[in-house]
């Protein structure tokens, strides 16, 4: 279970406009993702409730006397600002998933969750900067699976910056059962990751250059990782 570590919640940002060497190409489902992120969904009634109260206070501040209409046009003009922000976020999300950089992680606790995530951070070309970040993870909200320490999470991730020092300063991963529950689609992320990207083998190398116990964090690694005979390096 997730003991008190709080859920990591991605921002909802496509991030630096860069372009993924993987991209994710998962397909949002609401229903899933609000499943696992309840608080995300409590932040969007919020942001409505906000964009109701402020045209409210803007009609006072006119001064209408027809209380009836002012009721009426506060409330049209909360709904559609509100759907229209709920849209905006949503797309940003959808950009997030089917766009954003198909990363490998593993489950490394189950009290709390935890998942490891390995990525290749390199704002420049031919050069790498590696690291695995440790975050929690709401994977006791996915339904129909158990995860245990071992289990395999494929994720898609956008990287920001400012990236001034030649790689970005951190990277947002989502795991992929958090957005869909599509086990095809889910399957076929992990499959590329195995045939298109060294990321499972460097993933575990570079697990054994992460401090323990496992603590929430970034934490840069040897380029070394990338080679398949670790032990050698």
């Amino acid at each position: 279970m997730s003991g008190s570590t709080p859920y990591y919640e991605p921002p909802i940002d496509t991030g630096g406009g860069s372009v993924a060497s993987l991209p994710g190409r998962i397909l949002l489902k609401p229903v899933v993702y609000d499943r696992c992120y309840p608080q995300y969904r409590g932040k969007r009634l919020l942001s409505q409730l906000s964009i109701w109260v402020l045209l409210a206070s803007a009609f006072v501040l006119i001064g209408t006397h027809n209380w009836i209409l002012a009721a009426l046009g506060v409330a049209i003009l909360s709904v559609a600002l509100a759907w229209w922000w709920s849209g905006v976020q949503r797309t940003q999300l959808k950009s997030h998933l089917y766009h954003g950089c198909a990363n490998p992680a593993v489950v490394v606790s189950t009290q709390p969750d935890l998942i490891a995530v390995f990525a290749d951070i390199t704002a420049t070309p031919g050069v790498r900067f590696p690291v695995v970040k440790i975050l929690a993870a709401p994977l006791d909200l996915v339904q129909g699976r158990r995860f245990a320490v071992g289990d395999h999470v494929p994720t898609v991730s956008t990287y920001q910056g400012p990236a001034t020092e030649g790689h970005w300063k951190d990277f947002y991963p989502i795991p992929a059962c958090c957005a869909t529950d599509e086990t095809r689609a889910l399957e076929r992320l992990e499959k590329r990751l195995y045939y298109e990207e060294e990321g499972w083998s460097a993933l575990q190398n570079a697990l054994n250059h992460v401090p323990h116990p496992y603590a929430p964090g970034l934490y840069p690694v040897p380029v070394s990782v990338f080679l398949k005979d670790h032990s050698a390096a």
